[in-house]
């Protein structure tokens, strides 16, 4: 076995100058090209095509020849979509009654040369049985499952683990739904509500990766609960819905792979210290204008990062109310109502929801799937007016932020787009433009209902108290930064620009 392992090692040699030079190839391509999805499967493929190289070695040489066996790749990996320096996720995967030698053996020849490549690996040995059960126990196990890919070995042995894995979701996939909506909630709590920060995470703040992948586990559960009701996981989303996750996908997935590459390690948190090396990448602005604002290029990156979010986060908000619903009325059937029927949306309709305290995800979905359709005399209405203004003056939170998170608010005050995902860069500052509004008008309505009075806005809540002109408070909170982004005194600029509002 020794003097096997060792000549598969000098084959491996060779494999290895090949996989290198592969590698190096896939980020210059990347370099010039600025498709993300693409290197990362590319990045997948060449993990494939090593893994399958090593596959045949062993079986040329006969070690353990007997042994039923085959490798899956799970997580990012098993989704084809391997970040340069993103961790290799393995499940060697072995018929029952296999001994511990022979799976140490095996599983050795594998890892070594993936570690001599200085590859990061996190892996698990099991049989099918194991898999199952380990997987009922714990749902990051159940999760990485969905993703589960044959890569080589017995395609028998990966077929039964799918074959059980599905019949065990059918039983338990409200249970697995259930326990991602309730990491998510936790997740955001620890990274923190203020999605639009100026140094995010890419993987874990809300809209960012994770909340994309929780919308394609969730579809895949339901493709599993439902197998006869539609062919592929994507014909339950719409295509403008498609089309929004493709595109924050490779987005994030674009300022990902950089930050990758510059930082020669695992990092999703974009700092301040890689922003302008990764944007200059990113992006091509005329000498001319980059030489008057040399944030130009930062500015323009952390805005369209800041769009991708918006729309990732309001998706991952319509699928997690309309789950919670079924979870709640315990069906197993996904509504698919708001994209099989053509609905005719009227923003009156939805507003006078909204100002009832009513918000569900369908509504939602409606809204998200045709604000940007309405024409300017659908939208400016007195009515609808009338409806803005008092969800704009009622002390509910929410339904504010929802009018501000679905677009509505920028509808109905154009110049608000301007300012809506727009950066700040300077010390006071750590979200965006539209994200520090809504927060300051948040403040202010927490404030008028007895809440926050603590040391920090006991001034402000002293000043409340006294008999001030309420409205004029309101719209001065909503339109403080509104000048924002035009160049100048901004508070010269939104003065003019308010008074028009």
């Amino acid at each position: 076995m020794e003097v096997k392992q060792k000549i598969i090692h000098k084959e491996f040699q060779k494999l290895k100058k090949s996989f290198l030079a592969k590698r190096e190839k896939i980020k210059i391509d990347f370099l010039k090209q600025n498709k993300a999805i693409n290197c990362c499967k590319a990045n997948s493929k060449l993990i494939d095509e090593l893994i399958v190289e090593i596959y045949k070695s062993k079986t040329k040489h006969q070690i353990e020849s007997n042994v039923i066996f085959c490798i899956c790749a799970v997580g990012g990996y098993g989704r084809e979509l391997l970040a340069p320096h993103s961790d290799l996720d393995l499940l060697f995967l072995f018929q029952n009654n296999v001994s511990e030698e022979s799976k140490k053996k095996l599983v050795e020849l594998f890892l070594f040369p993936l570690w001599d490549l200085g590859l990061n690996i996190g892996y698990a040995v099991r049989n099918v049985e194991e898999s199952i059960r380990l997987s009922r126990k714990d749902h990051v196990i159940q999760t990485s499952m969905l993703d589960a890919r044959n890569i080589c070995g017995s395609k028998i042995l990966f077929n039964e683990l799918q074959k059980n894995f599905k019949a065990d979701i059918v039983k338990y996939g409200d249970k697995l739904l259930r326990n991602k909506l309730d990491e998510r909630n936790k997740r955001i709590i620890e990274v923190g509500y203020d999605y639009f920060k100026n140094e995010p995470n890419l993987k874990e703040s809300e809209g960012s990766l994770r909340d994309i992948n929780l919308i394609f586990w969730g579809i895949n559960i339901f493709k599993m609960l439902n197998a006869n009701d539609f062919k592929t996981s994507s014909d339950l989303l719409s295509i403008k819905e498609k089309k929004t996750l493709r595109s924050s996908l490779e987005f994030l997935l674009l300022l990902r792979c950089h930050l990758h590459y510059l930082s020669e390690r695992a990092n999703d948190k974009l700092s301040f210290d890689f922003q302008i090396s990764i944007s200059r990448l990113i992006y091509k602005i005329p000498k001319k204008i980059a030489v008057k604002n040399q944030n130009l290029y930062v500015e323009k990156m952390i805005k369209n990062y800041f769009s991708s979010i918006r729309d990732t986060k309001n998706l991952t908000e319509i699928f997690t109310q309309i789950i919670e619903k079924l979870l709640k009325n315990k069906s197993k059937h996904l509504e698919l109502n708001s994209l099989k029927v053509k609905h005719e949306f009227k923003l009156e309709a939805y507003l006078k929801k909204v100002d009832k305290g009513i918000d569900n995800g369908n509504d939602r979905r409606l809204a998200f799937e045709n604000i940007n359709k309405l024409a300017r005399k659908e939208i400016f209405t007195e009515k609808n007016i009338k409806l803005f203004r008092k969800i704009f003056f009622s002390l509910d939170k929410k339904k504010f932020v929802n009018l501000y998170e679905i677009g509505i608010v920028s509808k109905l005050i154009p110049e608000f787009s301007k300012i809506s995902n727009l950066p700040q860069f300077d010390r006071f500052h750590s979200l965006s433009v539209g994200q520090h509004t809504i927060k300051a008008l948040n403040i202010l309505k927490d404030l008028e209902k007895g809440e926050m009075v603590n040391k920090n806005y006991s001034f402000s809540f002293n000043e409340i108290k006294k008999n001030l002109n309420r409205r004029s408070l309101f719209y001065a909170a909503l339109l403080h930064d509104i000048g924002k982004g035009k160049g100048g005194e901004h508070n010269k600029k939104g003065k003019e620009i308010s008074k028009k509002i």
